[in-house]
């Protein structure tokens, strides 16, 4: 395991979990755009989820875990990629082929973290509490009606 965030080898999680989706990336997809990338990503996992960077320290975040989430977050801006629009001014040309993404592959422009990547990392379900933790249920008896 690598010793910090910064210091994980996404280029080779990326083409790990993303050897089977190989079809949907362009060939402007290399090693250097992919390392560029995740490092923009880890610095976004950093700062909107922090309870990430405690897990990673104590062990309870793994590398595969972590690996998996930031090349998810590159394959979204990597299939955006692929939706090029061109114009001269007054004609415009759109390169789409319709593609079948898997589902957490939403193309996109921009490097994000869906709500379940963030659960995933922070360690935190649905509840907002501890994954392994039991609620004490004081949720109905403290919830304002509006």
């Amino acid at each position: 395991m690598a010793s910090t965030m910064d210091s994980v080898d996404y280029v080779q999680w990326f083409k790990t979990y993303m050897s089977a989706h190989a079809d949907l990336f362009p060939e402007s997809v290399d090693e250097v755009w992919v390392s560029s990338m995740a490092q923009v990503a880890v610095q976004i996992v950093k700062v909107e989820c922090p309870g990430a960077q405690a897990r990673w320290r104590r062990g309870k975040l793994t590398e595969p875990t972590l690996g998996y989430v930031v090349s998810c977050m590159i394959a979204r801006v990597a299939m955006f990629k692929l939706r090029k629009t061109e114009s001269n001014g007054v004609y415009q040309r759109t390169d789409y082929e319709p593609l079948e993404t898997p589902p957490q592959f939403t193309p996109s422009p921009d490097l994000f973290l869906k709500k379940s990547e963030k659960s995933l990392l922070d360690g935190v379900g649905n509840g907002k509490s501890a994954i392994g933790s039991v609620p004490i249920g004081l949720g109905r008896v403290l919830e304002v009606p509006s």
